[in-house]
């Protein structure tokens, strides 16, 4: 059984919407394809779907991406995505700073760059700093 809503989950992902849009659940970005206060773009947003499908947890159609609600949800099951494969990639629990990369990055691009933050390119260096500086004063 998967906890969606852990407590770590809560608070990786209010550091992620800080990162993403300073909590702006009408935030869009990217050329219009990154909504919302977590900036998901259709492709994770899917990706999310189908992970909740595999655990008979309901699923989110894309229009339902402007609701507070549904983003909070879509984003810790992304984030329990994320653990997930980076368990089964590394046989360890990822750190929060690796969540983020692979949250922001796409966990192939995270990957990548071996889960290091001087192997990101700059801009998303400076993003996962500003989510660890977030990260470290939710409690």
């Amino acid at each position: 059984m998967i906890e969606i809503t852990s407590p770590e989950n809560i608070k990786i992902a209010e550091a992620i919407a800080y990162s993403e849009s300073l909590g702006n659940y009408k935030a869009i970005g990217d050329g219009g394809k990154a909504h919302g206060a977590y900036q998901m773009h259709k492709v994770a947003w899917d990706d999310t779907n189908n992970f909740r499908k595999k655990y008979k947890l309901s699923t989110f159609p894309w229009t339902n991406r402007k609701y507070k609600a549904a983003q909070d949800i879509m984003c810790m099951s992304f984030i329990e995505l994320i653990k997930q494969r980076f368990k089964a990639d590394y046989n360890r629990s990822p750190l929060p700073k690796e969540i983020y990369m692979a949250y922001t990055m796409g966990y192939q691009g995270a990957k990548d760059c071996e889960f290091k933050i001087l192997n990101a390119p700059e801009y998303k260096q400076r993003a996962v700093l500003r989510f660890m500086d977030k990260y470290s004063f939710i409690k």
